[in-house]
């Protein structure tokens, strides 16, 4: 017997609500109270990530077409790349600089690889770009969904080494800063100075692994999930408040007024035609369709980086 259909009622939700009577007064004051505004995309958002409840569906066909078409029958590993809280304020206003942080994390990796193992080896990433922390603030960051190895020019796959999370890090940092150095957005003695810092604000935390695909697939869908949970939002109407509950503790709890929220959710909107998911290494469309991809040249700032006792060489040019 067929199933009965319900209706999900989605005008019931916290964030239907709170646009439905809220976002014309949010308009009104934006320009005072926040920065320009352009658009907003409700319940139509063509994957753009805005809306919890298309997005779960996409999200599911994600996984099994993931699990079943692209990974690789081997462990993958997720690496989380973080930048400084200074430096976000480039990626808030120019959301191309979005896409040129996937280069960096890849290169790093790519390099950071041929180090350690003495040859090049492809591996097969899916990266994910999101702009968004637990409290739907600005924190934009990838995760890298990657195999634990690679392929060699003779076509045999190698398990790959270790990742030295603070090493890769390091690397990262310098091809981030390399790139707004190149941009004109810093100039290079600044950058200089912030790398000398004992702790630069640039992160890498890869110790989520997964053996199965089941697993990647697990994490792989979690790393392109949707900026809001709606089971994590809650009306205070006698304080005029949005809570949303971004950790297991009672007190865990952003509490902000109907602007605040709708400002801090648009802000997440992509714009039209930004890539949010990209697929590289053997994992790319290129080399899933029999084609190849050129090799990255390692550097020799990648060698000192990960040769050196500290690990750290601030005398490279961004030139």
């Amino acid at each position: 017997m067929a199933g009965v259909y319900r209706p999900r009622h989605l005008e019931r939700t916290v964030l239907y609500r709170v646009l439905f009577h809220h976002y014309e007064h949010f308009l009104g004051e934006y320009e005072s109270r926040f920065e320009k505004e352009e658009r907003l995309l409700m319940f139509s958002c063509r994957t753009r990530g805005c809306c919890p409840s298309c997005h779960a569906k996409r999200l599911e066909g994600w996984g099994e077409w993931v699990k079943e078409e692209l990974l690789l029958n081997v462990p993958h590993r997720q690496v989380v790349f973080t930048i400084p809280k200074m430096l976000r304020i480039f990626f808030k206003y120019n959301r191309r600089l979005l896409g040129s942080l996937c280069p960096c994390a890849l290169r790093s990796l790519t390099l950071y690889f041929k180090v350690l193992t003495g040859s090049e080896l492809m591996p097969g990433v899916i990266a994910a770009i999101q702009t968004f922390g637990d409290r739907i603030n600005l924190h934009p960051h990838l995760h890298f969904l990657i195999t634990e190895g690679g392929v060699d020019k003779a076509g045999l796959f190698h398990k790959g080494p270790r990742i030295e999370d603070s090493r890769l890090a390091q690397i990262f940092g310098r091809e981030v800063l390399a790139d707004l150095v190149g941009r004109e957005l810093l100039n290079p003695e600044w950058a200089e100075r912030l790398l000398s810092w004992r702790h630069t604000g640039f992160n890498v935390h890869s110790r989520v692994r997964a053996k199965t695909k089941t697993e990647a697939e697990r994490v792989g869908k979690y790393m392109i999930r949707p900026l809001l949970s709606l089971e994590r939002l809650s009306l205070d109407e006698k304080e005029g408040k949005v809570c949303y509950r971004y950790g297991k503790e009672p007190g865990e709890v952003e509490r902000m007024d109907y602007l605040e929220f709708i400002a801090r959710t648009t802000s997440h909107i992509p714009d039209k035609g930004q890539v949010t998911v990209r697929y590289c290494g053997l994992y790319a469309n290129a080399h899933r369709g029999g084609g190849c991809r050129s090799f990255l040249r390692l550097s020799d700032s990648a060698v000192e980086i990960l040769t050196s006792p500290s690990g750290l060489n601030i005398n490279r040019s961004y030139h």
